[in-house]
């Protein structure tokens, strides 16, 4: 786990670098309880309650997420969204519906 002097874990670390990005008040708006952050390999994953929300973070956001998640990993991500109840994220983005997260595919 990546961590910093004041003991923070990754995803607070995240969550601090993207609110002084976004500013407080949209951060609270669109990155509350219903949103994780986290990194998978070259990934910022960012994992939403539903694609309304996931629409809008990418369409307003990505570029903060990006810049804030290679500013706490030291390294390039590329960013990454997942509906929650959708398990496979592609290279764009976008999410692949999985027969268990959707029953209407089988």
């Amino acid at each position: 786990m990546i961590g910093n002097a004041s003991g923070l874990g990754f995803e607070d670390e995240l969550r601090a670098a993207v609110a002084q990005r976004v500013g407080a008040a949209r951060f609270g708006l669109w990155f509350g309880d219903g949103v994780r952050l986290g990194v998978s390999g070259d990934s910022l994953e960012v994992a939403v309650p539903n694609e309304v929300v996931r629409d809008w973070i990418r369409g307003r956001f990505s570029d903060n997420l990006a810049e804030a998640g290679s500013s706490v990993a030291g390294r390039p991500l590329r960013v990454t969204f997942r509906v929650h109840d959708e398990t496979v994220p592609t290279s764009k983005g976008e999410v692949v519906r999985t027969l268990e997260s959707d029953p209407s595919l089988s």
